[in-house]
């Protein structure tokens, strides 16, 4: 199944599936989960940045520095990556094709893709952030531990603490990253773009109104 539509100059398809979405995410978190961790036991201990891996290590285990987190910090990677990739896209062109103006389809891409993304994965956040605060794991054990500590807790609410301000990162990342991918992708993957190109010029109004041979020249010059 594919998603997104067409996005930057008509005829331009960029094309991906879900779960190739979310894998790519997912495979980020792998990276994301231990240095998160170092960066939340540096924030809660006051420790420098080499001292850090080598106290977690002493407290929890070498597997913690490593595990601690990671399937939380993973599923949230791929959540994100979704919704950028995939979701934000895709509303913005839905909004265009309603007729809004591309200015307020991106809008409505970041603030629909941004809320949803932020709302599906901002549990496994606070999970994740609660085991690696607790790195020996002494109040907040397992992903079910953990969950089933916070809903004794707060209730339904615990899971989204900090929804708001994190929220209102994330439609600035989807605004900002899909902004970035349409304005550099024809620049870094031209070959994707080229015949996209010569078939919009050909449908110009110039090609119509002048013949056969002022369409070759203007594919000449969109190849070259």
């Amino acid at each position: 199944m594919h998603v997104l539509g067409h996005q930057g100059p008509p005829g331009v398809p960029v094309q991906g599936s879900p779960h190739v979405f979310f894998s790519s995410g997912g495979l980020s978190g792998l990276a994301c989960g231990p240095m998160e961790l170092v960066m939340i036991q540096q924030q809660r201990y006051g420790t420098s940045l080499f001292s850090t891996p080598g106290k977690i290590i002493g407290d929890a285990g070498i597997g913690a520095l490593f595990g601690r987190g990671l399937m939380m910090s993973c599923g949230r990677e791929g959540v994100f990556t979704a919704g950028m990739l995939g979701l934000g896209p895709t509303l913005r062109r839905s909004a265009e094709d309603a007729g809004y103006s591309k200015p307020q389809a991106a809008m409505a891409g970041a603030l629909g893709g941004g809320v949803i993304v932020a709302s599906l994965s901002h549990p496994m956040d606070t999970i994740k952030t609660c085991q690696q605060g607790d790195v020996a794991g002494k109040t907040y054990g397992n992903i079910a531990h953990a969950a089933k500590v916070l809903y004794e807790k707060e209730g339904i609410g615990a899971f989204f603490r900090g929804w708001s301000y994190r929220t209102g990162r994330m439609i600035c990342a989807v605004f900002l990253l899909n902004e970035c991918k349409l304005q550099l992708s024809p620049i870094l993957f031209p070959h994707h773009f080229a015949s996209a190109f010569s078939a919009q010029a050909c449908d110009a109004p110039v090609c119509d109104a002048t013949g056969n041979d002022e369409v070759e020249e203007v594919e000449v010059g969109v190849e070259v």
